[in-house]
């Protein structure tokens, strides 16, 4: 919740991210050992091995780049809110009549 919801209030993810993208992963990790299968059926087989760690990394590409590669006494990601750390405009923006715009 380090990284969620805005500078001063965290948030956290609305559905359990994580796990959607691992089983979106393994779907293609086993889509790709039957084809291997029925492309080599004298083979073994393939063995399919998934992280939740892995998976959630690579959702956090830049901001889990940035931190794993960054020097010891670095301060840590914030939380952005609907910002992106490298990329600008990518944010809600308040209009004049109240409601927000989202780029």
């Amino acid at each position: 919740m380090s990284i969620t919801g805005s500078p001063d209030a965290p948030a956290k993810v609305g559905v359990a991210m994580t796990d959607i993208v691992t089983g979106t992963l393994a779907h293609g990790a086993i889509l790709a050992a039957l084809y291997d299968r029925a492309a080599h059926p004298e083979k073994a087989g393939q063995r399919v091995d998934l992280s939740l760690m892995e998976s959630q990394l690579a959702c956090l590409s830049t901001t889990a780049a940035g931190a794993l590669n960054s020097t010891p006494g670095t301060p840590p990601p914030g939380r952005r809110g609907t910002a992106h750390e490298s990329i600008a405009p990518y944010q809600a923006f308040k209009c004049k009549d109240g409601e927000y715009f989202v780029i």
